[in-house]
């Protein structure tokens, strides 16, 4: 019976003895080993991801800055946005998750040497190609290249300043995890990632002097990594599903109210308004994670969709559409149509950035779709 339901396990979900054991105790006849959350979070966090990075762009800065300066249009762009921004920690979380047990049967070195050969092949093929047409803008159209410290410097912007920053930041947390491997149930070593993760809060978000982007916070999401595998190692999935939805729906809407409220107080102080690590962001963040796993019992289809492929393609080639395909695409409908973006009332304009989404979002996945089809960018691993 054992052997049996070790082997109807997906590679993602191997169960381990006590895991087993425990599911034995509460289903002895029917044990789940799938987890559909999994995929739902996934799914639903990569959505938030291209939804974070959906802005209107114009080539006159100045029309952009009063369009993003507008106190009455605020007031609805930053509730608007917030709704997806549990996504990166949601993200740091199912990965933390996914490790679970993994690290703990798995030699270090050699788990993250995998790890990194399987992540880092596919992310250079997307990287280089976007880090050449940031060059030929910079160095043949704008000029702004003129030494190898100019380069560098662009070098840098692209890794930690554009979406994928994502994955070094994601490497360096799992080797600081792998480091930790001993005592990953430990609720001291927690204490101390979150320790860290407050300090980045309060100095990156709160403060003037030292106010950063959340991409720089290399150390700020190691807690998130940590708490997903505690999760995972805990079974605390089980406890998770039994509290009431309702209170999880209350919560998780009473949070989104209040991070939507300070990000606007942020804003008004210019300070950091969307960073990730503010307070209640992270609250919310990890309220609908809680929510997530709790309603999602039961496998979903997704129809079209396969959010255990298609997600991390979908993180690498969609700056490709919001950096330089979609923006063009508006510039020549402002030039020829004269559709002139900027002019609208707020409601045509949040319109417009769920249109522009739409079109982000499936033309990604269809490329990535692609890509998956015909095994090109390193993208079946």
């Amino acid at each position: 019976m054992k052997n049996k339901l070790m082997q109807i396990a997906s590679p993602d979900n191997v169960l381990t003895d006590s895991d087993l054991n425990y599911k034995l105790k509460i289903n002895p006849v029917n044990v789940k080993t799938d987890y559909p959350f999994v995929d739902l979070i996934r799914f639903i966090s990569m959505i938030g991801i291209v939804w974070a990075h959906i802005d209107l762009f114009n080539k006159d800065e100045s029309i952009v800055q009063k369009f993003l300066t507008d106190d009455h249009y605020m007031q609805f762009y930053i509730p608007f946005k917030q709704l997806f921004k549990f996504a990166v920690i949601c993200f740091f979380m199912i990965s933390g998750y996914l490790l679970g047990d993994k690290i703990q049967t798995s030699n270090s070195v050699v788990y993250f040497k995998n790890r990194f050969g399987s992540t880092v092949k596919p992310y250079l093929i997307a990287f280089l190609p976007f880090l050449g047409i940031m060059v030929i803008k910079a160095y043949v159209f704008n000029h702004v290249i003129t030494d190898t410290n100019s380069f560098a410097s662009l070098v840098k912007y692209c890794m930690f300043q554009t979406l994928f920053w994502y994955l070094p930041n994601y490497l360096i947390c799992l080797f600081i995890i792998l480091l930790f491997k001993p005592y990953l149930n430990s609720i001291y070593l927690g204490l101390g990632l979150l320790l860290i993760t407050l300090v980045y809060m309060v100095l990156n978000v709160y403060t003037i002097t030292y106010a950063d982007q959340h991409t720089k916070a290399m150390f700020g999401f190691v807690f998130y990594l940590w708490l997903g595998a505690y999760i995972r190692h805990n079974n605390l999935v089980y406890d998770i599903r039994k509290i009431p939805s309702g209170i999880l729906i209350a919560i998780t809407a009473a949070l989104f109210v209040l991070s939507s409220l300070e990000s606007y107080w942020l804003y008004l102080n210019k300070l950091s308004y969307f960073h990730i690590l503010r307070i209640f962001n992270q609250l919310y963040s990890v309220s609908m994670f809680v929510l997530l796993v709790n309603l999602c019992r039961s496998k979903i289809n997704f129809g079209p969709f396969n959010p255990r492929k298609e997600t991390f393609g979908i993180y690498l080639y969609h700056s490709f559409f919001i950096y330089f395909i979609i923006p063009k695409v508006i510039t020549l409908g402002e030039q020829y149509l004269g559709i002139k973006l900027y002019n609208y009332t707020t409601g045509l304009r949040l319109g417009i950035i769920t249109l522009y989404f739409v079109a982000c979002y499936i033309s990604t996945v269809l490329l990535v779709k692609a890509f998956l089809r015909f095994k090109l960018a390193y993208l079946n691993f």
